[in-house]
């Protein structure tokens, strides 16, 4: 599994992994999710699919979404484009929201896995943006005409899980707590605690916990900073806390992690 950030600085990404598991999370990007093979678990905002070969989702900016692959030999493609690069699409990207975000093999265009084929090439290769952007629209303008669309602004007015993933995102890197959390929502803590067992199945220090450990992976995948720097940069306050957390979950330490990606530099 080649995890997947949610600090985003490309400006368009197309990748394909072998399942995606993410817990709840949002950004400002347009995101879709396509299955090449096997089945993917897809939440987005309050609805869950299971996706298999040929479906697709799609995944408007700032709406909560996450991830989980139960099957192996799944491939999922992910693809995250700048809303900039949407053309026509924009203004219904940020204002509005499908009602039904997950859609099936038998209802697509076969321009669709055309499409996110040609991605995958261009990103791999030369990368020309401009293809990439022709890519984009061809794929939403045949995704849209299938789409029912209500108000953002109406659908998440109320949505505490949003609020939450938007001010953990934000303040990750902080020292917070769910005091901090309870009193920014101006909820009860055991009110926000029944959210987190609700809504994300974790509780508030494993949700902040997974956030920073994802961050820290992909500094460690794209930089050569150092290890105590990296930890301390997302939030925790000891790398023998990293270590110990990031052991638990993905079986190594941060530097065997490092090593497996051919670093030189694991300290």
């Amino acid at each position: 599994m080649i995890p997947f950030y949610e600090s985003i600085t490309h400006e368009m990404r197309s990748f394909i992994n072998n399942g995606i598991n993410f817990p709840l999370h949002l950004h400002q990007q347009l995101e879709l999710i396509y299955i090449h093979k096997g089945e993917q678990d897809v939440t987005i905002a309050d609805q869950r699919a299971t996706l298999y070969e040929g479906d697709i989702a799609i995944i408007f900016p700032d709406c909560i979404h996450g991830f989980e692959s139960k099957k192996e030999g799944t491939r999922s493609q992910l693809v995250l484009c700048d809303i900039r690069h949407t053309g026509i699409f924009m203004n219904k990207l940020l204002n509005y929201y499908p009602i039904n975000p997950f859609l099936r093999k038998a209802s697509l265009s076969d321009n669709i896995p055309y499409a996110l084929t040609e991605l995958c090439l261009e990103y791999q290769g030369d990368y020309n943006i401009a293809a990439c952007t022709s890519f984009i629209q061809l794929i939403l303008s045949r995704i849209f005409p299938l789409l029912e669309l209500e108000s953002k602004k109406d659908k998440f007015s109320t949505d505490y899980t949003s609020q939450i993933a938007n001010y953990i995102h934000n303040k990750y890197k902080e020292p917070i707590t769910l005091d901090d959390l309870a009193a920014y929502l101006g909820l009860s803590k055991y009110h926000v605690s029944h959210i987190f067992a609700k809504s994300f199945k974790m509780s508030f220090p494993k949700y902040l916990n997974s956030i920073r450990l994802n961050q820290a992976m992909a500094r460690i995948e794209t930089t050569r900073d150092s290890l105590l720097d990296i930890c301390l940069e997302v939030g925790f306050n000891s790398q023998r806390t990293f270590n110990r957390i990031f052991k638990d979950i993905y079986h190594m330490t941060p530097g065997e992690y490092r090593k497996t990606l051919g670093h030189s530099k694991d300290t």
